[in-house]
């Protein structure tokens, strides 16, 4: 990819980042903290850690369910976000593959059936697809789409 084509994927990722933060931050219910509130003001505290590259890979987050793992040598994007105040632990892997997005979909769909998630579809437009489901104390979200010719997997493990 050309940088230009590099920097467009990043950008994309950060926003995806960005935005899946705040949607679990609706998920996680946190309190709206009152004026002068120090306590509820703690609650929105978050960590994140950004998963380091080992010998020029970029490998999934330490603890990421092993049946989940993506195709490695073209993870883009891998980190822990930690909720301490919920006592929850998301976990975040993108990947490109070069499978359709339709493919993708279905293995992942099939996937989260078999193992028992309370599934849940949507995004169903040309561009992105999703699924999302529950299951015990876990939260399993995927996002799929297309970019550039390749088919763009975002994968987000939330356990509580």
């Amino acid at each position: 990819m050309g940088d230009l084509q590099n920097e467009k994927v990043v950008l994309f990722l950060v926003i995806i980042v960005a935005t899946s933060g705040i949607v679990l931050g609706n998920i996680l219910s946190w309190k709206v903290p009152r004026f002068g509130d120090r306590t509820n003001k703690l609650s929105a505290v978050v960590m994140v850690e950004n998963t380091p590259m080992v010998d020029g890979v970029l490998p999934i987050p330490r603890g990421f369910p092993l049946e989940l793992s993506p195709e490695r040598a073209e993870i883009v994007e891998s980190a822990t976000t930690y909720y301490p105040h919920q006592q929850a632990k998301q976990l975040s892997v993108s990947y490109l593959s070069s499978d359709t997005m339709q493919e993708k979909y279905n293995e992942y769909r099939s996937y989260m059936l078999q193992a028992g998630y309370n599934l849940t579809e949507g995004g169903k437009s040309s561009d992105t697809r999703t699924l999302s489901g529950d299951k015990g104390s876990s939260t399993l979200s995927i996002t799929i789409s297309n970019t550039d010719g390749k088919t763009l997997v975002e994968l987000s493990y939330l356990s509580k």
